[in-house]
């Protein structure tokens, strides 16, 4: 039962990796970073603001998703030990559900 949700969970991850594209962000961040680190970028305030913002919640999204990839990686591990042990296996329990809400 666990291992069938543990690779459920694997594919929705799958899926939102590839509409998500990780890399992509990431370039943009750098791209972004390098840009605000240039002399005289706060001359335009408003376009200084919108490349912060934008820097800023590029950084959250990308955060984010690693942050899923770390616990289904965890949850996975956590399933390997639970074969053996009833606490693990209630552990589990509560990480999926857990891991359910931030993938919906």
């Amino acid at each position: 039962m666990d291992v069938q949700k543990l690779n459920e969970y694997r594919d929705r991850l799958n899926l939102i990796q590839k509409n998500f594209d990780v890399s992509l962000r990431q370039k943009e961040l750098r791209e972004l970073q390098v840009q605000s680190e240039q002399s005289g970028f706060w001359q335009q305030a408003q376009d200084a603001k919108k490349v912060m913002k934008r820097i800023a919640d590029l950084e959250k999204e990308i955060n984010d998703f690693k942050s899923l990839e770390k616990e289904l990686a965890d949850l996975g591990e956590m399933v390997s030990l639970s074969q053996s042990d009833r606490w693990v296996e209630d552990e589990i329990d509560k990480e999926f559900r857990n891991l359910e809400k931030k993938l919906d």
